[in-house]
């Protein structure tokens, strides 16, 4: 499953908590799932959705 950083960019939800949120739900259904992605696009000098995404547990 490929997924994005749903609320993070043009809406301005705060990263902190929408991982919060993915991480939950990643844990509860990692095992439907054989990959679960995430394609966070940021410019090189605001990384901090790319980093907050990475905090995710069992995702690429």
């Amino acid at each position: 499953m490929i997924l994005g950083a749903f609320g993070c960019g043009a809406f301005y939800n705060p990263p902190e908590i929408v991982v919060q949120a993915f991480n939950s739900i990643v844990n509860e259904f990692e095992d439907c799932f054989e990959t679960i992605e995430f394609a966070v696009y940021c410019k090189s000098t605001k990384l901090k959705n790319y980093q907050e995404f990475l905090k995710i547990k069992n995702v690429r």
